[in-house]
């Protein structure tokens, strides 16, 4: 039995594992060993049948209770890091990963913040629920596009963030590009008729001891000249002293 109990334990998360191990009576011994390694109840033998039955229902009551508890505080902290629209993470769960990614990446993180051009222009003219399809197949872009160890974000409004661990320059450059051209079939995609939808880029290459923050405010100055200088184009931000470099469409 204790055996058996210690390979279930050692199988499955603790809170999942309910358990009732019956011993003869006396067996106090074993009967404290069983509940240190994690037994839910004990019972000594000769055990009634009405006993056994109140017993199990109230195990499997209480198990049935700490699951829903269990799965109804994953689902609070699921919504909590979530954007609700788009199902990417929101802006407070990306500026707690990315400092971490910056650390496990040894700085070499590459960052776009991204922009989708004249978006007020498709609520208007096709309305709110147009918007929300846009900026949902935008994340869905976006999300198919990149490898699962970028952190993709919907930062606010439709404006995004990426960050991609372990990625140099060119590289970065090159799927940066990859998503603005991707972008500009967004509106075939929705079937939205004479509708251009295209995204302005930001990008900017961490430097050694820079912040998480300073990394976003350097996209994010990249991505108002992408928009200053005609749109639909990603801009690199320059390190100290050196100019901007623009990859056109």
């Amino acid at each position: 039995g204790l055996n058996l109990l210690c390979e279930l334990t050692a199988r499955h998360a603790p809170a999942s594992v309910t358990s009732l191990v019956i011993y003869p009576d006396g067996d106090h011994q074993r009967a404290a060993l069983a509940r240190e390694l994690g037994a839910s109840d004990v019972v000594f033998e000769p055990v009634q049948a009405a006993e056994m039955v109140q017993r199990v229902s109230a195990l499997v009551q209480r198990q049935q209770e700490t699951t829903a508890l269990r799965r109804s505080a994953e689902e609070g902290l699921r919504l909590a890091m979530t954007d609700p629209l788009t199902g990417l993470s929101n802006r407070r769960h990306a500026m707690q990963v990315l400092p971490r990614m910056m650390q496990s990446s040894q700085g070499a993180v590459a960052l776009m913040m991204l922009d989708l051009d004249h978006f007020k222009a498709i609520n208007d003219r096709f309305g709110h629920s147009a918007g929300d399809q846009v900026l949902t197949e935008f994340a869905e872009t976006l999300r198919s596009a990149l490898h699962e160890s970028a952190l993709v974000a919907r930062y606010g409004g439709e404006e995004f963030l990426v960050a991609l661990p372990k990625t140099g320059g060119r590289v970065a450059m090159e799927e940066a590009d990859m998503l603005r051209r991707a972008t500009q079939r967004i509106a075939g995609l929705l079937q939205l008729p004479g509708a251009q939808i295209s995204a302005s880029i930001g990008l900017a290459l961490h430097s050694i001891g820079e912040t998480a923050q300073s990394l976003i405010a350097r996209a994010d100055t990249a991505l108002y000249q992408a928009k200053g200088s005609g749109r639909d184009r990603v801009i690199l931000a320059p390190p100290v002293s050196r100019p901007a470099t623009s990859l056109l469409a």
